[in-house]
């Protein structure tokens, strides 16, 4: 049995971990004992990463839908039909019409080729990476880069660590791991969210409120919520880091949270470790320079890398409808796959090379353990033929990155109100509480490769809602029951689960349809 060092595929923290190869598939993995980040230690996550590789539904052969009906072409055809849907497009509606997309699962030599094609083919700036999640432009350079950016290691010697959001034992357990150890090692931990998950219970003190538009003035000007005891252990702190996970909140919210905390950093020593969602967000972050392009309306051509937008936004079907080409390469036939003009089969990380960019912005390479199914290849290899045929200069999918850009804060301003948890109302009215969507475990629920994990689907389900036990009884909910949740023009149905981890008057889902008011009632 063979082992291979590689990145694990998930979330930014990056940990190393060995594909288990026997026989020319993986079999398993195992952590990485020397590894900066994992450290001999994998989450559910990267203990299963493996499962999806070898799935029955992976795509072994290119695609093409005609008539509505798909039917399997050989390489040659399907490269060719693109180059030339690609070409049609930009001599009748210009260069700009013709848009790239891509996850923050690819390398960050696959965006360099991206942008390469979008740049030098056809003059287009239609380049995402991080689609679905917006771009991050916002983010300042000041708290990635200099002595304002904690690094993971910052958070184990911190005496203090303001931690903001909650499920971090899910979504970057990692730096969980590390709160936790500075918390047995004397560090006071504050953990302030809407949740009081197990993180929080172990906290030297948890402000149990839904994180909304006021935070960064009351973060700042000592708003009525920040306790007497936090103002005074900031004072004390000669280590403070300050652990935010980005793309928690809305953008706008999320942006003067973070404009809040570069004020703060002028004011102290304390430092911010901003946690990106997903693998290679952070390279996607350094690759987004120039990426401004045309409205979605004005595409008419659409090149997406693993990436699956139509799961959960009506607004990119309707996009797709539209689109004289939709080109999409995965590993799955996903939901956008379904929609597409042809489906370009690409490999998983064990079956590729490339670098990831973590969190800290430590660059890790992918190594290939086994070959792709059938007649699958590497998203960067196609993206190179691709590059070669309409005529993009020499590329290599293999290259280096060079380096990254460094980010500038780009929007500033955003202000806006909160809302109270307990809406004030008529006493004949339905009671209203506050919807609060974890929009990271949203993100994984509807991650392509966990929804093709089998061990991950045994152990988690997208369809509840969380109440406190008091909001139940006022309800006549219990356990198990089925509900529906309805308000600002959306509804859903969602099992209920009764816990005082999350505050009275708030309902928290792994949805991330929208956040507000809403009501509630059982479901026949």
């Amino acid at each position: 049995m063979q082992r291979v060092l590689t990145v694990c595929p998930y979330c930014s923290c990056g940990c190393g971990l060995y594909l288990l190869v026997d026989g020319g598939d993986v079999i398993g993995v195992m952590p990485s004992a020397g590894h900066p980040v994992s450290r001999g230690s994998l989450c559910m996550k990267g203990w299963t990463s493996f499962q999806h590789l070898r799935h029955s539904e992976r795509l072994d052969s290119p695609w093409i839908r005609r008539n509505g009906t798909r039917t399997r072409v050989p390489w040659e055809q399907a490269i060719a039909h693109t180059v030339e849907g690609l070409e049609s497009v930009r001599l009748r509606h210009g260069g700009g019409a013709v848009g790239f997309w891509s996850s923050a699962r690819a390398t960050n030599e696959e965006f360099s080729l991206l942008q390469q094609i979008a740049w030098e083919g056809f003059e287009s700036t239609a380049v995402r990476f991080d689609p679905v999640i917006h771009t991050l432009d916002h983010v300042p350079a000041s708290l990635l880069e200099g002595p304002r950016a904690a690094r993971l290691d910052d958070v184990q010697g911190a005496d203090l660590l303001v931690v903001f959001g909650q499920g971090f034992l899910d979504h970057h357990p990692q730096v969980a791991s590390r709160i936790l150890k500075a918390r047995g090692q004397g560090a006071r931990v504050v953990v302030i969210s809407p949740y009081r998950d197990a993180l929080a219970e172990r906290a030297t003190l948890h402000i149990q409120v839904p994180v909304s538009d006021d935070v960064p003035s009351a973060f700042t000007n000592g708003g009525d919520w920040l306790s007497e005891r936090l103002r005074t252990w900031w004072g004390e702190a000669a280590r403070p880091v300050v652990v935010y996970p980005l793309k928690s909140l809305p953008l706008q919210r999320e942006t003067a949270l973070l404009g809040a905390f570069e004020s703060l950093m002028g004011e102290s020593g304390a430092k911010v470790l901003l946690l990106f969602p997903c693998a290679n967000s952070r390279g996607a972050l350094h690759r987004r320079a120039g990426m401004t392009g045309p409205g979605d309306r004005a595409l008419r051509a659409l090149v997406v890398v693993e990436e699956n937008p139509a799961a959960w936004d009506a607004r990119f079907r309707d996009l797709a409808r539209d689109l004289d080409l939709l080109v999409v390469l995965d590993l799955f036939l996903t939901e956008t796959a379904e929609l597409a003009h042809l489906v370009l089969p690409s490999a998983g990380f064990a079956e590729k090379g490339g670098t990831f960019t973590n969190t800290e912005g430590l660059l890790q390479a992918l190594q290939p353990a086994v070959s792709p199914p059938g007649e699958a290849r590497p998203a960067g290899a196609i993206l190179a033929e691709l590059a070669g045929r309409l005529g993009v200069r020499q590329v290599d999918s293999t290259s280096k990155p060079s380096p990254p850009p460094i980010p500038v804060a780009a929007v500033e301003g955003a202000t806006a109100t909160a809302e109270l948890a307990l809406a004030s109302r008529a006493a004949d009215d339905p009671p209203q509480f506050r919807h609060i969507p974890d929009r990271l475990r949203h993100m994984w629920l509807k991650d392509t490769l966990l929804r093709h994990t089998d061990d991950w689907q045994r152990e988690h389900q997208d369809r509840w809602v969380e109440v406190h036990p008091e909001d139940a009884n006022v309800l006549g909910l219990r356990p198990g029951w089925m509900v529906r949740i309805a308000g600002d023009g959306t509804e859903f149905q969602a099992v209920v689960r009764i816990s005082e981890r999350v505050g009275r008057g708030i309902l928290v889902t792994p949805y991330d349809l929208f956040e507000g008011l809403v009501q509630v009632e059982r479901s026949a």
